[in-house]
């Protein structure tokens, strides 16, 4: 029970810096190439055992569209578990502008029901790995 009650109020802690536009966040560029700008918070990084938290944000040159949404930049929450090398993403939002700017286009919240997934050798999600677990 005790668990349940320290996710609630992550999952609160959560949807707050969100909705505070992640006034403190430290983004930090991760890769970028012709296509998109990607970064880390690397202010805002939990940890809880052999599993961290992160915020990361991909900023794209030209608009993007899946899932019915058009947008310019998405911010995810990422779950990775340092240990197995695996991560899940927690909550996806979108928007029209760019760097998070502009109306939110689309929000998607998993929490525990995303599913985990190994990471990829040589791959984005291993570099972000890499940033989360150092």
């Amino acid at each position: 029970m005790r668990n349940a009650t320290s996710i609630k109020k992550y999952m609160l802690y959560t949807a707050l810096v969100l909705v505070s536009g992640h006034v403190k966040a430290d983004w930090t560029v991760l890769e970028k190439n012709n296509n998109a700008t990607d970064y880390v918070d690397t202010a805002n990084i939990r940890r809880s055992g052999n599993t961290v938290q992160m915020w990361d944000l991909s900023d794209f040159a030209t608009p993007q569209s899946a899932g019915g949404y058009v947008f310019s930049s998405m911010l995810t929450l990422m779950e990775y578990d340092c240990t197995a090398k695996r991560s899940r993403k927690l909550q996806l939002t979108v928007f029209s502008g760019n760097m998070q700017k502009g109306k939110v286009e689309g929000n998607v919240t998993l929490g525990d029901k995303a599913e985990w997934s190994y990471v990829l050798p040589n791959s984005r999600g291993e570099s972000m790995l890499a940033v989360a677990c150092k």
